[in-house]
């Protein structure tokens, strides 16, 4: 369990109950670990530049300084520790605040040895991943010669994009609910009483569900408040991707309106596209081997890359309350790099290798080499978003090709007629699904 990076693996605990702090020195010792314990957070801030520990258990409710105000000042430091948030109670929009300044995991009291040392372990590998990642930068860059000065809005959004690619600035990670759940449901033996429990510890996300479960697509015999009701109207096959859109749905907004409007177009398009996958290959059965619940996610995540890149324009400028450059370069830029972005920021987060795969290759003229018939599914399922979505994809540059489109539809032995019957359904299931607000 040593690390190559800091001999051995240091844990700060910074929380106010004494009991706590002494469980967890005792259970992170026994294991190996050198665990420091800390009550206030100005302390906990100077240790950390005076320790450079490998992992922070933070408590995110202690009365001089929260969990919050804790992470945004280590941020604004530059530490490379990994950041476990502990709290009493479980709330994801604490939770998505909390990922957003780059915490990578989130504990709910009382938990469990084994879920405390699988989130330290977890902790711990993003702490040398990012420890390695520096050292290499720093070794290349200093063998690089200087490159000429690029145009300032350019220089920026370099800029930007490498503070992204070597950790300065933090990808959220995805919420531990949502990792469980879809390892539950990845399961042959799927349990619908497992899936409800797991939910049920985390309320915003079962208030989405039930929302969700008595929408006119899932709704059958009427309202239902009965959690395990909802996810059996929902299903195990899709309970997953709804997941993973309540977790997206709430990561990176926005607070500059003209930026909601373009984020809101980009969020309503990545749920017509990923309907609509499901959807195509539920028409397709017996066709091409396609997984209708890894083509949803796949669809949904796409375009993760361009809502980051919107959030990252309008939240890291000087004023925190405009974009940094005109509404225009920002989509320039998007579309020019939200592609790249997107599979860095999926293979921060470990999905399936074709759900990256998709992320960085959705907008090319032609399939990558593998993976391919994803690709051709993306492309048609792309042709019935548009029709979905007022205005389109906005993250494209230019449409389709016809003739690419029409061999798409070719390989998937699907008629235009056919196509057309969809849509009302798919409206009536997109209606049903979180919309990005403020």
């Amino acid at each position: 369990m040593a690390s190559s990076v800091n001999q051995p693996e240091t844990v700060l605990v910074v929380d106010d109950d004494d009991g706590i702090k002494l469980m967890l020195q005792r259970s992170l010792g026994r294991l190996g670990y050198q665990v420091i314990c800390e009550s206030d957070g100005d302390m906990a801030l100077h240790i950390v530049k005076q320790s450079s520990p490998n992992v922070i258990l933070l408590d995110l409710h202690m009365p001089k300084m929260d969990g919050h105000t804790f992470l945004r000042r280590l941020e604004s430091q530059g530490s490379l520790a990994s950041v476990v948030v502990m709290s009493g109670a479980g709330n994801m929009d604490d939770v998505i605040e909390v990922l957003r300044h780059g915490a990578v995991d989130y504990l709910t009291k009382p938990w469990s040895l084994s879920t405390l040392v699988a989130a330290v372990s977890r902790a711990a590998e993003v702490y040398e991943q990012r420890a390695t990642k520096k050292e290499v930068d720093v070794s290349v860059s200093a063998e690089s010669p200087p490159s000429p000065e690029p145009s300032e809005a350019a220089a920026r959004f370099a800029s930007l994009l490498e503070r992204v690619k070597n950790g300065e600035i933090l990808i959220p990670a995805i919420p531990s609910v949502v990792s469980e759940i879809r390892r539950l449901v990845q399961q042959p033996d799927a349990n619908l009483t497992e899936v409800v429990a797991l939910v049920e510890r985390d309320p915003s996300m079962a208030t989405h569900l039930l929302r969700i479960s008595n929408t006119a697509y899932y709704a059958r015999g009427g309202h239902n408040s009965d959690l395990k009701t909802a996810v059996s109207r929902i299903g195990l096959r899709q309970i997953h991707g709804i997941a993973e859109t309540v977790f997206l749905n709430s990561c990176y907004k926005v607070q500059n309106r003209e930026f909601q409007a373009i984020q809101a177009r980009v969020w309503r398009y990545s749920m017509a596209r990923a309907a609509s996958m499901r959807a195509l290959v539920d028409l397709i059965r017996g066709g091409p081997q396609l997984d209708a619940d890894r083509a949803y996610v796949a669809g949904l995540l796409s375009d993760v890359g361009a809502s980051f890149l919107l959030w990252l324009l309008a939240e890291r400028s000087q004023t925190r309350d405009q974009a940094i450059v005109s509404r225009n370069e920002s989509i320039t830029f998007v579309r020019d790099n939200h592609a790249s972005i997107g599979g860095h920021i999926l293979a921060n987060w470990n999905l399936d290798p074709i759900v990256i795969e998709l992320a960085s290759t959705h907008h090319a003229e032609a399939p990558p080499a593998r993976h391919n018939e994803y690709w051709t599914l993306s492309t048609v399922a792309s042709k019935l978003a548009d029709q979905l979505v007022e205005g389109g994809d906005v993250t494209q540059s230019q449409p389709c090709a016809r003739t690419v489109l029409e061999r798409c539809t070719l390989e998937l032995k699907i008629g235009e007629t056919i196509l057309q019957k969809m849509i009302p359904q798919l409206r009536r299931e997109i209606e049903g699904m979180p919309t990005l607000t403020a």
